[in-house]
């Protein structure tokens, strides 16, 4: 939801979406949709811009609930085509895979808002996506970005938007924004941004993953164990566990939900 290009470097692995919180250069393609999860204890249809397919996001998710939910079963899916929730809303296809019944969760991510604060964007995608996610009783969780490097003022304006949005429905906002804010204050030295100062790196999208992971399960991120598939250290993963989980405590995610 970023106005600015991405580099180069980038562009090959972020190219499903630009992120601008301007004109939207995406629209979804009506013959691309998951196919309905099959029935799953856990079952968690994401969707959204690069900031969603980055890093394999959804993956990372998936593999969190799988190793700490063990007695559960697990299916997270993406919806494949990358948009702003205007975007999505407006996918009759993206609306079907929503209401089609087999979904526990739905993860939203892409709502537009202004890098100057000065522009208020409409909310209506998010609006007609959590109504209907509500309607097929899957709980909506809105995902707010976080702010980008060196812009920590983003953070309170990016979460209250979203907050608005879950007092007028009743979904809940997982606190990713504030968790970076905290990791980057209490370890300045740890990377979570990408190089263009807007995307994660892996680091940032496995914090990601841990808040909504303690969303989703009211399990404690700090509490989940350690992967040594991931590309992050064992005691990286620790210490971000405690960054997701103090994130939630300090900004409850489902205190809007009816």
């Amino acid at each position: 939801m970023r106005l600015y290009l991405l580099p180069a470097l980038l562009v090959s692995v972020l190219a499903l979406s630009s992120c601008g919180s301007g004109q939207s250069s995406s629209s979804i393609n009506e013959g691309e949709s998951t196919s309905p999860s099959p029935e799953a204890d856990i079952a968690v249809l994401m969707m959204g811009n690069s900031h969603t397919a980055a890093n394999g996001l959804p993956a990372l998710l998936e593999t969190l609930l799988r190793n700490n939910q063990p007695t559960q079963s697990i299916v997270v899916e993406r919806i494949p085509a990358s948009g702003f929730l205007i975007d999505h809303a407006d996918s009759s296809s993206t609306l079907n895979n929503v209401a089609s019944g087999k979904w526990t969760h739905a993860v939203l991510q892409g709502q537009k808002y202004s890098q100057s604060f000065q522009i208020e964007y409409p909310i209506t995608g998010a609006l007609t996506l959590i109504e209907a996610a509500q309607n097929a009783k899957a709980l909506p969780i809105m995902f707010p970005e976080w702010a980008q490097i060196n812009a920590p003022q983003e953070t309170d304006y990016i979460h209250n938007i979203h907050e608005n949005i879950a007092l007028q429905t009743g979904a809940c906002v997982a606190p990713i924004g504030y968790a970076w804010e905290h990791a980057l204050t209490i370890n300045p030295e740890i990377t979570l941004h990408a190089n263009d100062g807007n995307h994660a790196v892996l680091a940032g999208s496995f914090l990601t993953a841990l808040v909504i992971y303690e969303t989703i399960t009211g399990h404690a991120a700090e509490l989940t164990v350690p992967d040594t598939s991931f590309d992050i250290s064992e005691s990286q993963q620790m210490f971000l566990g405690q960054m997701a989980s103090y994130a939630v405590a300090n900004h409850p995610a489902c205190e809007y939900s009816n």
